[in-house]
């Protein structure tokens, strides 16, 4: 024999056996994507429609008796209910769970309807009074006295909501998020500010929560140090007000350790899942029973004559 042997070529493997995955095996990864995304557009359709059915659908505390009050929480995603999965045809987020909580303690005696006015991706300028825009912008703004309505006209032109006498505001979260649209966090608090100036000049009580920012680590530092910033600002603002007035809700900042609990929060661990809300709402309560008490006994006293 030839000291040269001939090269016998080998034959290929085909690729996917060469990686390991068979044709079964691929065909079975393809379904699975295809259910995946099946899935996801049908999540996305129900969040739509379970928005439009609910869509000023209230949220009541029932009780006896004739004298009715009302509640509104205004703001942004957190106001809107981003992340909770209500059935169909009911208000999602704080207003339902609040309305949940509340029917169980025994202090309320008359009843109260709460309703959801809160506008997904919307900011704290976007909730400011045109009254207050024109004093916060620009001189060549004020020259222009055609100022768009804002979310705050928009909402209570509507004599349903303008008739609350209570009002959550939760506002700030997108401040730093939305594209074009960076609010420093000293803008934030002074557009909480003037938001809360209006609404105790109409005779309104309001309570203030600061940014929920538990998943602010896994956008960036940079939103994290900006939010962190803002809660600090705004329990600032907190302590000076007058607390007949303006009052500060639960704190919902990732320093308080309540609420740096995973289950509390949707998949993308940014907003409240139902159990954030329902979290959300029974710390509400334990700031919410007495003032409404004092609100029902000064309905009823007006009643009365009193």
């Amino acid at each position: 024999m030839s000291q040269r042997q001939a090269v016998q070529p080998q034959p290929q493997q085909p690729q996917q056996q060469q990686q390991g995955q068979t044709p079964a095996a691929g065909f079975a990864a393809y379904i699975a994507a295809v259910r995946a995304c099946w899935r996801a557009w049908q999540l996305a359709l129900y969040a739509l429609l379970a928005a439009w059915l609910s869509a000023g659908v209230p949220s009541t505390v029932a009780r006896g008796g004739a004298d009715r009050n009302t509640m509104v929480v205004i703001g942004d995603d957190f106001a809107a209910g981003v992340g909770d999965t209500p059935n169909l045809g009911t208000s999602p987020g704080l207003a339902r769970h609040l309305a949940r909580e509340l029917f169980k303690e025994p202090k309320i005696k008359q009843t109260w309807t709460i309703f959801n006015c809160g506008v997904k991706c919307s900011t704290s300028s976007e909730w400011l009074p045109v009254s207050e825009k024109i004093q916060l912008c620009s001189r060549i703004a004020m020259q222009n006295p055609s100022q768009p309505t804002t979310h705050f006209e928009r909402t209570f032109a509507n004599p349903k909501y303008a008739a609350a006498s209570i009002v959550i505001l939760l506002v700030g979260f997108n401040d730093s998020r939305v594209a074009g649209r960076d609010d420093a966090p000293e803008q934030t608090v002074a557009n909480i500010h003037a938001i809360c100036k209006v609404l105790a000049n109409m005779g309104k009580l309001v309570f203030v929560c600061p940014v929920p920012n538990a998943g602010d680590a896994s956008v960036s530092d940079e939103l994290l140090e900006k939010n962190m910033r803002r809660n600090e600002m705004i329990a600032g603002f907190l302590q000076q007000s007058d607390r007949d007035l303006v009052v500060a809700g639960p704190n919902v900042d990732v320093l308080n350790f309540e609420y740096r609990v995973d289950r509390y929060y949707a998949a993308d661990q940014q907003h409240f899942c139902a159990a954030g809300y329902a979290k959300l709402a029974k710390d509400f309560v334990d700031v919410l029973v007495n003032p409404m008490v004092r609100l029902e006994f000064k309905k009823f006293s007006k009643k009365l004559g009193l």
